[in-house]
């Protein structure tokens, strides 16, 4: 299973990717407008700027952020000050820096000195060629091609901000949701754990008109731990959750509870039809052995029923009634189904009243 910060690694490559098209779409843009207004020179820097990004687009894919970033960085820098000592501050060329920094603030992340260095270093050029190109570049462009550079550039400049924080906030929402995975996930099985229970399902129970609750135990699951190990014990607890989830209705959910407990949700079910359901997943687990290595285990397990009535007080007491019932069938002999507050029987299993 890939980790969050594997997850954010990607989405960051994507974020540098996205800027770098938007970076060279305007480069390809610039290039074909100086060559018309005649400024050749600022022309062939945007080509050598174009593939200086193509570049970091490159070492970006090989997997080398940070260098990618510091060499791109560098090159914002560089365009920024040449194209400003020319046409003058109010081309808005220095307004990249500004989303430089940004990229660089949310990439440094809480690596203080890091951040400390990268404003530092971006508000000094920023400050520097407003104090020394305020009065404008040494070809006296006219004021509307100056205006239409300063626009098409505040707006790529705002552009390339908007991406950088929305590919952020994609980052984290990601690494987010995939650490609440992880916490609401069992490792072992890969079923719901009873936080996803406590988070998910209670209010879900409450709300229907009638819910019902599976507690179901493997008998002797220390025995198998004691005999043959906790690697078979751990193949054990995997197969019995992969039977519970093919056997299983669609809208049945089946968690691991803790050890070698389960609790199955039953929503709009009945008592006898959660008992139904708690046989067929007895059936499956005894009437099939687990074979595990050289080991051939006959496995059983007992299961607690509970449902909903005007009795019962939130999901907690739910809870306590399959729990008492699946104390009762262990007392009972195991390997059964137990229903709280009923008597039923059937061919196969015993059924205790609580």
């Amino acid at each position: 299973m890939n980790t969050p910060e594997l997850n954010a690694e990607d989405e960051l490559r994507q974020m540098i990717d996205k800027v770098a098209y938007l970076a060279i779409g305007v480069h390809l843009l610039l290039i074909g407008l100086y060559y018309v207004w005649g400024y050749e020179n600022l022309s062939l820097l945007n080509l050598a700027c174009t593939m200086a990004w193509f570049h970091g687009r490159h070492l970006n894919k090989q997997g080398k952020i940070d260098l990618a970033i510091n060499f791109l960085s560098a090159e914002i820098v560089v365009h920024a000050i040449a194209t400003v000592s020319v046409l003058g501050w109010e081309s808005g060329f220095q307004l990249y820096l500004l989303s430089a920094l940004v990229f660089h603030l949310l990439y440094a992340g809480k690596n203080i000195k890091r951040m400390i260095m990268s404003t530092s270093l971006f508000a000094f050029v920023f400050l520097a060629l407003q104090l020394f190109c305020k009065d404008g570049g040494q070809y006296g462009a006219d004021s509307w091609l100056m205006q239409g550079i300063y626009y098409v550039n505040f707006s790529a400049s705002m552009l390339g901000i908007s991406l950088c924080v929305y590919y952020y906030n994609e980052v984290t929402a990601k690494a987010h949701r995939k650490l609440y995975a992880l916490a609401s996930t069992d490792a072992l099985t890969g079923l719901p754990s009873r936080r996803a229970f406590d988070t998910q399902m209670q209010k879900r129970l409450m709300e229907a008109e009638q819910a019902s609750l599976i507690m179901a135990d493997i008998d002797y699951f220390k025995r198998i731990n004691d005999t043959y190990g906790h690697d078979v014990g751990d193949k054990v607890l995997q197969e019995v959750a992969c039977r519970f989830q093919q056997k299983l209705r669609q809208n049945d959910v089946v968690f691991r509870w803790g050890g070698e407990e389960f609790l199955i949700t039953l929503p709009h079910t009945s008592l006898g039809d959660a008992h139904v359901v708690a046989k067929s997943l007895c059936e499956v687990i005894s009437h099939s052995p687990i074979v595990c290595e050289d080991a051939i285990l006959n496995v059983s397990i007992t299961c607690g029923v509970s449902t909903t009535d005007q009795s019962i007080n939130g999901v907690g007491q739910l809870i306590k009634h399959a729990d008492q019932a699946l104390y009762r069938g262990k007392e009972n002999g195991r390997n059964r189904v137990t229903l709280f507050g009923e008597m039923l029987r059937t061919d196969s299993y015993s059924i205790a009243m609580q």
